[in-house]
C-alpha cells in the first residue's frame, strides 16, 4: 500500500511528524472497513537502520544510507502495508526513485514536506554538529509539486499543530492507485526494441564513465543532460560499473522507461550507488 516520503531540513521536526502521522493512520485504519482494517503502518528512519548523523559528512556513506533506506522501503512496501520514510530525502533524484518504486507496485504515494526556516532548525538543534547541519541545509532540493515524484505534496508548517490527515488518507487509501509505469507486458517488437536501447545506452555510459574515472575526474556529466555523477577518489573498476549496470537493467527490464529517460534515470541510479 501507500508510500509516504517525509522530507525537510534536519531538526525541522520530521521524526515528530512521522510519529504523529503513524498514530493518526493507525487510528484511521482501526476505524476503516475491511480489508483496510488489516493494514499495517511502518516507519523507516536512519536510527532504526543503525546509521548516525555524522555519516552524512561523506558522500559514499550517505549513498550507503540511501541504499539501506531504499532496501527497507522495498522490503516493507506491499498491498497491505503503509510505509513512512522519515529521512532527509533532500535529493530530488532519490525521491524520483522512490516514486518509481511505488508506481511499479501500483500503489499510491505522497510527499509530506515539514517546513521550518533554517534559523528555527538551528534553534531546535541538539544532535547535529553545527557545520554539518548548515551543509545539509545548503544541499536541500526543495520539493516541487509540479513534478510527478513530488506530487501530491502536503506542506506542514512547523507552527501548525495538526497534520492534514483527512487529505492524506483520501489521497493514499481512497484514491485509485496509478497504473504501473507504461506496461510491464509489451508487444514482442516493442519489447525487443526497448531492451536493445536499455542495453546499448547503459553500456555506452559505463564506457564513458570508466574512461573519466581512469583519467582521475572528480565528476562526470551525462552527455546531453544536466546531471552530474560524483566520482570517488579511487578509480572505479570496470567490474563494479558492469555489476551496477546489470543491477539497473535487471530492475528495468520489466519496469519499462520511456527511451529518453533511460540515461538520466541510470545516472541518478549511479549517483546513489557509487
Amino acid at each position: 500500500m501507500p508510500l509516504i516520503v517525509v522530507t525537510g531540513y534536519p531538526c525541522s521536526g520530521k521524526t515528530r511528524r512521522s510519529e504523529q502521522l503513524r498514530t493518526l493512520l493507525e487510528e484511521a485504519v482501526a476505524k476503516a472497513d475491511l480489508p483496510v482494517r488489516k493494514y499495517k503502518v511502518h516507519v523507516v528512519n536512519d536510527e532504526i537502520l543503525g546509521y548516525s548523523r555524522d555519516q552524512y559528512r561523506e558522500s559514499k556513506d550517505e549513498k550507503m544510507i540511501r541504499g539501506a533506506e531504499m532496501s527497507a522501503v522495498k522490503k516493507l512496501l506491499s498491498k497491505s502495508d503503509i510505509v513512512i520514510l522519515d529521512a532527509p530525502n533532500y535529493i530530488k533524484g532519490f525521491r524520483y526513485q522512490l516514486f518509481c518504486e511505488a508506481k511499479a507496485l501500483s500503489t499510491t504515494y505522497c510527499v509530506v514536506h515539514v517546513g521550518a526556516p533554517p534559523d528555527k532548525c538551528r534553534e531546535w538543534n541538539t544532535k547535529w554538529p553545527q557545520d554539518l547541519l548548515d551543509a545539509m541545509i545548503m544541499r536541500y532540493e526543495e520539493p516541487d509539486g509540479r513534478n510527478r515524484w513530488d506530487s501530491p505534496c502536503f506542506i506542514v508548517p512547523y507552527f501548525d499543530k495538526d497534520l492534514p490527515i483527512d487529505e492524506i488518507w483520501d489521497q493514499l487509501v481512497l484514491k485509485k492507485p496509478p497504473a504501473p509505469n507504461q506496461a510491464t507486458i509489451l508487444k514482442p517488437a516493442a519489447e525487443a526494441s526497448y531492451l536493445t536501447e536499455l542495453e546499448a545506452r547503459t553500456t555506452e555510459i559505463v564506457k564513458l564513465l570508466a574512461e573519466a574515472s581512469k583519467n582521475g575526474a572528480a565528476s562526470f556529466q551525462l552527455p546531453g543532460y544536466d546531471i552530474e555523477i560524483e566520482l570517488p577518489a579511487n578509480q572505479i573498476s570496470i567490474g563494479t560499473l558492469h555489476r551496477l549496470r546489470r543491477s539497473f537493467t535487471g530492475l528495468y527490464k520489466t519496469r519499462t522507461l520511456d527511451i529518453d529517460r533511460i540515461v538520466p534515470v541510470f545516472g541518478e541510479y549511479l549517483n546513489n550507488s557509487l
